[in-house]
């Protein structure tokens, strides 16, 4: 049975939830691993996590330091 995503966004926080776990595997087995860093903070920024999603961001920018998506998404942020 499929779940269906209603007005409210039903069954979205758990698929949410799937994904910060698997990048913070990701980067747990390659803390080279660009993608799932960006990734990552990009997830956490659109949960409203910013704290932990400046601290991911900040290891891409690390990673990458002339990706300018890094540098959008840290001043998306704010201070």
């Amino acid at each position: 049975m499929r779940r269906r995503h209603g007005a409210a966004g039903e069954g979205f926080g758990d698929g949410v939830a799937q994904v910060v776990r698997a990048g913070r595997r990701a980067v747990e087995l390659d803390a080279g691993f660009f993608q799932a860093w960006f990734g990552l903070g990009r997830v956490l920024a659109a949960g409203g996590r910013n704290g932990e999603a400046r601290v991911a961001l900040q290891r891409a920018a690390a990673l990458r330091p002339d990706d300018a998506r890094v540098g959008e998404a840290l001043r998306a942020l704010g201070n």
